[in-house]
This record gives C-alpha cells, sequence and structure tokens, in this order.
C-alpha cells in the first residue's frame, strides 16, 4: 500500500539515528483540544459530493503514478461509480482499447454484455474515503510536530488524491470513480438515512445504498414510515443486526406491547450489571403462529445506549436462564464484573 510505504520511508532514517529518536508518550492538553477541529475539517471533506474536474484528476493522478506507483503516466478514464470501475477494469484487463472501455462498460450493464467478473475489491487508493486516515496524519504533522521528512512530498501528493473517489490503476489507464451524489450522517455522524438511501451514486451497478445507523439494510426497512412497519416483516428478518434496527425504528415499547414480560432485573436487587443493562425476559408468542412460548431476552447495550430484543431458546424460563445462554454457558450471577468494554 502507498500509505505503508509512506510510513516505511518516514521511518528509515529515524531508525538510523536511535540516538536522536523521541518518544511521544502522551498529548498536552493544547493539543488534545485541536482533535475536534480535525475531525470536523476531514469529515466534511469525506463526506463531499462535488463532481471531479477532469483536467485536475488527471494531474493528480499522473503525479500518484510518477512518484508513488513508479510508472509510466497513461490515459485517466473516470466513470460514475465503484461497480463501473470495477467492471472498466477488468475489460482493461481483458485487452480492451482505453478509448473503447467506456461503451463497453454501458454495453455490459445495459445490453447484458457478457463478461466474467470477479468479486469486487476495494482499491488501495481510496480517494475521499481516505479521510480519516489523512485527519490522523494531519494533526500529528501539523500539531505534534512529527517530521515526515523525505517523505513529505509523497505524503502531499497521496493526500491530494482526497478531490477524487477511489483509484483503480491499471497498466494501461487508471480508472477513477466518481464520488457518492448523496451522503447521509446521523446527529453522531454515522451513516443513516431514515425514509431514503443514505448514499446514492450516478450510473449503472450501484445506486442507493440503505443505511440505519451505520448498518446496511434492505430498502424496505429503510423507506417505510416506522408506523407502516408489522411484525411479519420483522420475521423475515434473519440478520441480528437488521433486527435491531428494526426494533430501534418500530421502538421497542411498541414491539413489546405484543408480548408478556416473564422476568426483571428489578427481580434480582443484588445483580448491578443485571441492573444496568434492564434485562427483561419477554414472551413474544403473539408473534409467531402455531408457537406457544417463544422468549426474547430484552436489554441495554450499555456501550452503544441502544436497545436490543433478541430471541433465546424457549428452555429459557427466566433470565439467569436466558443470559446464560446468550453468553455461551456462563453464568454472570456466579462472577464478578469489573466493566463493560
Amino acid at each position: 500500500m502507498v500509505m505503508f510505504n509512506i510510513i516505511k520511508i518516514a521511518s528509515t532514517k529515524q531508525n538510523t539515528n536511535q540516538q536522536n529518536k523521541t518518544m511521544i508518550e502522551s498529548l498536552t492538553p493544547e493539543q488534545t483540544a485541536k482533535m475536534p477541529e480535525y475531525t470536523k475539517k476531514w469529515l466534511a471533506i469525506g463526506i463531499n459530493t462535488d463532481r471531479l474536474d477532469y483536467d485536475e484528476t488527471v494531474s493528480i493522478i499522473h503525479k500518484v503514478q510518477t512518484n508513488l506507483l513508479k510508472t509510466e503516466t497513461t490515459p485517466v478514464i473516470i466513470v460514475n461509480n465503484p461497480v463501473e470501475a470495477w467492471v472498466a477494469c477488468h475489460f482493461l484487463k481483458a485487452g480492451v482499447e482505453v478509448k473503447d472501455v467506456p461503451a463497453k462498460v454501458e454495453e455490459y450493464f445495459v445490453k447484458g454484455l457478457k463478461m466474467e467478473i470477479e468479486t469486487y475489491t476495494t482499491p488501495y487508493l481510496n480517494g475521499s474515503f481516505d479521510a480519516n486516515v489523512w485527519s490522523f496524519y494531519d494533526f500529528f504533522k501539523d500539531e505534534v510536530g512529527i517530521d515526515f521528512k523525505e517523505a513529505s512530498e509523497n505524503y502531499a501528493i497521496w493526500h491530494s488524491t482526497h478531490k477524487l473517489g477511489q483509484i483503480y490503476p491499471m497498466p494501461t489507464a487508471v480508472v477513477v470513480s466518481q464520488k457518492p451524489t448523496v451522503i447521509h450522517l446521523n446527529e453522531d455522524n454515522v451513516t443513516h438515512c431514515d425514509g431514503g438511501p443514505a448514499i446514492a451514486y450516478d450510473g449503472y451497478g450501484l445506486n442507493s445504498i440503505f443505511i440505519l445507523n451505520g448498518t446496511r439494510v434492505p430498502e424496505w426497512l429503510a423507506v417505510t414510515p416506522s408506523n407502516e412497519l408489522t411484525l411479519d416483516q420483522y420475521n423475515t428478518l434473519d440478520n441480528a443486526d437488521h433486527k435491531m434496527e428494526f426494533v430501534r425504528k418500530f421502538g421497542v415499547e411498541r414491539m413489546l406491547s405484543f408480548g408478556k414480560k416473564i422476568d426483571s432485573y428489578e427481580n434480582y436487587p443484588d445483580q448491578e450489571w443485571w441492573t444496568k443493562s434492564e434485562y427483561e425476559l419477554w414472551d413474544m408468542a403473539a408473534l409467531y403462529s402455531g408457537i406457544d412460548y417463544a422468549p426474547h431476552l430484552k436489554m441495554l447495550n450499555q456501550t452503544v445506549g441502544v436497545w436490543h430484543v433478541e430471541s433465546v431458546s424457549p428452555e429459557c424460563k427466566n433470565l439467569k436462564q436466558a443470559i446464560a445462554e446468550r453468553l455461551g454457558g456462563i453464568d454472570l450471577s456466579d462472577h464478578e464484573i469489573v466493566g463493560i468494554a
């Protein structure tokens, strides 16, 4: 990876002068106070959806080729999204002339042109998607005074790729993806959109990505208003994260209103962590036709503050059994818990 090459270059001279090496063990309060500025700056860059300027893109890519990849410069192809880019790479690999690649990509999606496409792999030059990495490096360069030494020029070139989408270097051309046309975040700056796509691209093969609170979900779960969600839809889900987002959107209390409480943390006053997680065991048989008993464990995730409602086996008749089953047979009531990560 280019990033690792830069780090290696920066550390070579330092390793030959160990007597001059100074270990940074902590940040000053002033340095720490600067962190939010870098987070805000690079978050804005990461979610920027401006369209690429062709001449600027070519200039950046040619510097990347010459200085980082150590290759000859080649033509640059800009496509609408990463999936189009991936298909374009396969046509280039198959020997299609650079000038014909955009038309072949369109034929592949519109006319069903046959081409064996491997499973998608993210490139190691991720454009604006590497904003979090540059936030980290810029902070330590500008605020802590880390000297990249002879790697500074290479870092500046790599740094300039934040203006682009993902970059796919091929021997005969470099394929560059446009950035998304839409990126939505929630108040915690996590990818999220209730009612539509959280991320959207132009073009073929990858248009809308539906995400709730950082979890990619089926389209119907993202776009259906919470008051129109049904328990029948919940029963179609087999992914625990999808179920969590359904419960969060549907409303945990609304969901539990269809069930019957079997046991509660309130019955175990000596179990501190059961109380903190507000464990409850509910029979949700009403959600399932033909089932007499369907125990579910309700709990508060203390790390992220989200309610979970997870099914457990019918053998669980009380909280002790349900919690032990969820923890692979470990009985929490017999252990001292010092903290939760």
